[in-house]
């Protein structure tokens, strides 16, 4: 403990809730749905052997008190304190718990939503992002979602996980200064510190901004996955009271106790693999001792055994899911051996990656198009993006430019490096179109009425080229020429001015001949947009008013 590694069960949890949410990315929000039920299932059969290793501390400790063992009554003293605030804090994890799933509709009935014997059924509508975001983003007051309050029942989750870790392991502290073997559990102390997964700290996003933990890991994510980290929490705090518990009773000689609740546990850091990877999963006994002396077989095949587990590989070959029976067989005092059986089950999926343009899918000709290129699961530095039809500049995070010099279409190939090796994630093929025609205007003159203003008109200095409600804002183009015609009361007939600029001056001493009621029109308008290139736009045309 004292080294602050973070122990194989540990690991594990956290990457296949992480390698979980990564897979949202992918299109197949069903199955993943199910996968965090699956995961839920799993962490909530892990916490119940945790639940009972702790009765079994306890009751070690109640033999060494009846022996009139002072320093037993001191380290019970701490034991049920740190039990205390471990069963306070589960007990709000399960409040929150129970309104979640209210808000997601409760649990489904039907034989279908029971994926685990005798575990949680799903729920009704995992999917669901708004109910548990509305009530985490609540004040505690009441007050209404969007209002950014500083202390609403997300921010209070997140405060209680930090304070729950920061009391129990006072109480070790506390334990400390009481004398309670102050050597060894000084030396232990800074491990768990390190070590333990009961913690919830804001993250840095790649822009540089912080993004509080309970947003990033409930509020914006399915209420499956959210019902899957509470039963996480919960796991993590009772691992904490576990191993506080365990060391305050190593420390007056209350260690030496028997397990008596055996579980085969399939311990793999994701059940979701690409197709030609390779599957890996411990597969451990519960409640277990390293140096047991135990045989363990997957679909009849033994496996080696070190330091208490028994590694099982299998290659991703083909698209799909997969089981496998695991038996675990451990001599009994008696004579014999006892059995316990278990399952195993991991999906293979096809390589897939996210390519997105972050506006339409579609890329301007001249402009700057942002795009997201990511793959779930792998580090944007490990992933590389070709493209043909359009050039890409990277901008880091996964983030993308797309510049484009020809209409027609354009081809992203993404690729991954994945332990080494380098595997194809897909690719996407985008339309290449010129930003499209922008609209004329004299001025702040617009001619989308049959009649303008005169008077407007005559005060204008320069005719100007709108693109208007396209997708991109700042997209400029410039009049380079165009051609005046007036017909009027005083005009002796059509009267033209053609213009080489985008200047409205040379117009001045036609309109001041015009009257209401006489027309004009802007014809052979040109303008250059942002690829650099001059294009005619559609005429301009209207009446005359006052």
């Amino acid at each position: 403990m004292a080294s602050g590694k973070m122990s194989p069960r540990q690991k594990m949890i956290n990457m296949m809730y992480l390698v979980l949410i990564a897979m949202l990315a992918l299109n197949v929000s069903k199955e993943i749905i199910k996968a965090f039920n699956l995961f839920e299932n799993s962490i909530i059969s892990s916490t119940k052997n945790l639940v009972d290793k702790n009765k079994i501390i306890n009751r070690a400790l109640d033999k060494q008190v009846a022996q009139d063992n002072k320093q037993a009554v001191l380290a019970q003293k701490f034991v049920n304190k740190v039990t205390g605030i471990a069963n306070k804090f589960n007990g709000m994890l399960t409040q929150y718990g129970d309104e979640i799933v209210i808000r997601a509709g409760g649990r489904g009935t039907e034989p279908e939503n029971i994926l685990v014997k005798d575990g949680v059924p799903e729920l009704s509508k995992g999917d669901d992002i708004e109910g548990h975001a509305r009530f985490l983003l609540v004040e505690l007051n009441g007050k209404e979602v969007g209002q950014e309050a500083k202390v609403n029942n997300g921010t209070q989750l997140q405060a209680a996980i930090n304070q729950a870790r920061k009391d129990m392991l006072s109480v070790m502290e506390e334990a400390i200064k009481a004398g309670l073997s102050p050597t060894v559990l000084r030396s232990k102390l800074e491990g768990m510190k390190n070590k333990t997964s009961l913690r919830a700290d804001d993250q840095m996003t790649t822009d540089g901004s912080k993004l509080e933990w309970y947003k990033m890991y409930l509020v914006e994510t399915p209420a499956a996955s959210v019902m899957a980290m509470l039963a996480k929490l919960k796991n993590d705090a009772r691992t904490l009271e576990s191993e506080i518990n365990g060391e305050l009773a190593s420390a007056v000689g209350a260690e030496d106790f028997k397990f008596d609740a055996l579980e085969a546990i399939v311990s793999a850091p994701t059940s979701a693999i690409l197709r030609g990877e390779t599957y890996e999963a411990d597969i451990i006994l519960a409640a277990y001792d390293s140096k047991a002396n135990m045989n363990i077989s997957v679909n009849g095949r033994p496996l080696k055994i070190e330091g208490g587990k028994g590694k099982f590989t299998a290659s991703g070959g083909s698209a799909g899911e997969f089981s496998y029976k695991v038996k675990i067989a451990v001599p009994n005092p008696a004579g014999g051996s006892k059995v316990i059986e278990g399952e195993g089950k991991y999906s293979v999926f096809e390589p897939a990656a996210s390519i997105s343009a972050d506006a339409l899918n579609m890329i301007y000709i001249g402009l700057d198009n942002p795009m997201s290129i990511t793959v779930a699961g792998v580090d944007p530095k490990n992933v590389s993006v070709s493209a043909s039809g359009v050039s890409l500049r990277q901008t880091g995070g996964g983030k993308y430019k797309a510049l484009a010099s020809n209409p027609g279409n354009a081809t992203i190939r993404v690729s991954a490096n994945i332990k080494g090796r380098t595997v194809s994630m897909g690719d996407k093929v985008f339309k290449v179109r010129p930003v499209p025609n922008p609209v004329f205007k004299a001025g702040a003159v617009k001619f989308d009425q049959p009649t303008v203003s005169l008077s407007a008109l005559n005060y204008q200095p320069t005719a100007n080229a709108i693109l208007e409600n396209f997708i991109y804002d700042g997209v400029s183009f410039k009049v380079v020429s165009y051609t005046f015609t007036c017909v009027g009361q005083r005009t002796n007939g059509p009267q033209d001015q053609k213009v080489s600029s985008s200047s409205l001056i040379p117009i001045r001493p036609f309109l001041q001949k015009l009257r209401a009621g006489d027309f004009v029109s802007f014809t052979g308008i040109k303008v250059v947009g942002p690829d650099g290139r001059v294009r005619p736009i559609q005429n301009a045309s209207a009446r005359l008013a006052k």
